[in-house]
């Protein structure tokens, strides 16, 4: 599965996710292609359901520009909201 927050990142700014509050990086759970704009969840399970959320840090400023929350529920299925 794919959660996508490319349409929101220049290319200059600087992206991490978070799983319920916790940041996120590269394992056998999770991979983030394209400076981290995408976040891939291999042979999603059920412990993969939970909130996860894009943070878009501007390159210019450092502030957090854009996040965005991915809502996971057991049935793979998810819904996402814009936050700024």
């Amino acid at each position: 599965m794919e959660l996508d927050c490319s349409d929101t990142a220049q290319h200059s700014d600087q992206v991490t996710w978070h799983k319920d509050g916790r940041e996120l990086y590269d394992g056998p759970d999770y991979s983030m292609p394209n400076n981290g704009a995408v976040l891939t969840v291999r042979n999603v399970r059920y412990h993969h359901a939970g909130q996860y959320e894009c943070r878009v840090v501007d390159g210019a400023t450092e502030a957090v520009a854009e996040r965005r929350t991915f809502v996971l529920v057991e049935a793979g299925l998810y819904r996402s909201i814009a936050l700024s």
